[in-house]
């Protein structure tokens, strides 16, 4: 099932990612949020053969939650973000615009089942 979430920052950088995929798809085509330099946050096919950003096709991404652009040191207990073994703290991310640690995620809600 996928949920819909929002990277927010207080620099004022927003937008919304999608994590999962649908029950007829999610062994082909499943997201999850990755760091981009060229464009920032994006939704990464992690179903894909080769993981890229979708924007410019640089495969120089990094997926949130580890430790090249999530603050791990936080001790964090509030897991936002999870499909499978991939997962991401609310707090401590790696914004693009202002390149701190300072994005959270948000709760999210059902998109497509």
């Amino acid at each position: 099932m996928g949920s819909k979430h929002t990277a927010t920052c207080e620099c004022g950088y927003s937008k919304e990612i999608v994590v999962g995929g649908s029950r007829n798809s999610f062994t082909t085509h499943s997201y999850f949020p990755y760091f981009c330099k060229k464009c920032g946050v994006v939704d990464v096919n992690v179903e894909a053969e080769t993981i890229y950003c979708p924007e410019c096709n640089s495969v120089e991404v990094e997926q949130y939650g580890l430790s090249k652009v999530s603050d791990l040191s936080l001790n964090q207990t509030n897991q936002r973000l999870q499909y499978f073994s991939r997962k991401a703290f609310e707090d401590g991310n790696l914004c693009p615009k202002c390149l701190k640690f300072k994005m959270k995620f948000s709760s999210s809600s059902v998109i497509f089942s």
